[in-house]
Order: structure tokens, then sequence, then C-alpha cells
């Protein structure tokens, strides 16, 4: 992508004498690019829908590091058996259950949510994922990073960069997914030039029962530290 455009300039030639030949004129700058590996992006995509499809419970440490050096660190806690889906943290939970979005907060008094409404049957995330990453023309390159171990999990690893200048850049300046083979998420790091924000799996089940799901509802996860 060309950030910066050669500008003609006319009328100068008397001053500063004539042009440079063209062999010798300097090419206009442009950044390089990110590389991009359409292998990685493919198992990438396949690795998230899977996840999509999959039954799976994680417990993730989470921090977030400021750049003025705050931190934030505390538990996440994410159950997953499509349609349903929560996410936990801080004392809050949402996402859908039974055909509902719903979203939960602890106050002084209990458990206080807001009024159920209709979820959406696909939120996109995986069409708008695919579209960010597309070739050339995406905003993000994708390549393939090194393989991990998490949770006793083997991870496979996948590094998306933004392309300098695209202002479809909307989830970060760098970003790392990990993966099981079935999809499970086990590492996620999200650098936002501001801030790094890291989810690391602590404990994974592939389980989800109803209990399971209306106890995270009721109870949530509480705060374990404050930024």
């Amino acid at each position: 992508m060309v950030l910066a455009t050669a500008v003609m300039l006319t009328g100068l030639g008397a001053a500063y004498g004539d042009p440079a030949p063209a062999d010798r004129r300097p090419a206009p700058y442009e950044e390089p690019a990110a590389p991009h590996d359409p292998q990685a992006r493919a198992e990438l995509l396949e690795l998230f829908d899977r996840g999509q499809e999959t039954t799976w419970r994680v417990g993730f440490a989470f921090r977030r590091e400021l750049s003025d050096g705050r931190i934030l660190e505390g538990t996440l806690v994410e159950l997953h058996r499509p349609p349903d889906h929560l996410t936990a943290a801080f004392g809050s939970v949402n996402g859908v259950l039974r055909g509902e979005r719903v979203a939960c907060a602890a106050t002084e008094d209990g458990t206080v949510c807001d009024r159920p409404r209709p979820a959406a049957t696909d939120d996109g995330v995986l069409e708008g994922l695919a579209v960010l990453t597309t070739g050339a023309e995406g905003a993000y390159a994708v390549t393939a990073g090194a393989p991990a171990v998490v949770a006793e999990e083997v991870a496979r690893c996948y590094v998306l960069t933004a392309r300098p200048g695209d202002r479809a850049v909307t989830l970060g300046d760098r970003l790392e997914y990990c993966f099981a083979d079935d999809g499970v998420p086990l590492r996620i790091l999200v650098d936002r030039g501001t801030s790094v924000e890291t989810r690391r799996a602590l404990a994974v089940d592939r389980s989800v029962t109803d209990a399971d799901l209306d106890g995270l509802l009721a109870k949530g996860v509480a705060a374990e530290s404050a930024p």
C-alpha cells in the first residue's frame, strides 16, 4: 500500500536544473507489505469455524496492560454449546442463552440482568474475519505462528498483522489466535498499540450442561483486580 505519493514539481527547472534522468529518479516510497500466507489464512478460518460448532468450556487467565503501565488481571470463563455462548469476567456475564441475548452484572444487591432480547441466529464473526483477511485486499495479513502447548493442549497459532494505513483495521495492530485441533480457543493476544490484551487457557472441558450455563449466568466471576 502506497503511503507516500510522488509529487510532480514544475517550473523549478531554471532554479534547480533539469530533472534527473528517469532511471536515476528515486521511486515513490512504499511501506513494506506484511507477508501473507493463504494456507495459514485457510487453516485459521477452518479452526475458527470448528470452534463455533464445538462444545467447550475454557477458563482463561486474562491480562490487559495499558501503555501508561496500568494492568488489569483476572479470570475469564467462556462456555460454548451452540447456539449458547456465555462469557463471564469481573462480575459480569454476557452472551446468548436459549435464543436470547443476556447481560448481567454483579452488584451489592446480587446479580442484576438486562431484559433479555432475541439473539441473531448468526453473528457474522467468521464472515467478518474472512473479509478482513482476504488476500492483498484484506486489512490483515495472516501467517502461521509457532505451535505451542497451552493448558496441556497442543495449540496451532496464527498471527494477524494489520496492513499500514488500512482504514478497515478494527481489531488491533497485531493479533495472535491459538486453537486446539477441534477449534477450541487456547490463547488470544490483541495488541492495539495503546494496550495489549491476552487470554491464556488454564483449563479446558468439552462438556457443558444446562446447569453450567445457568450457574455461570447466576453468579458470574468475581473480579480479582481493578484497573
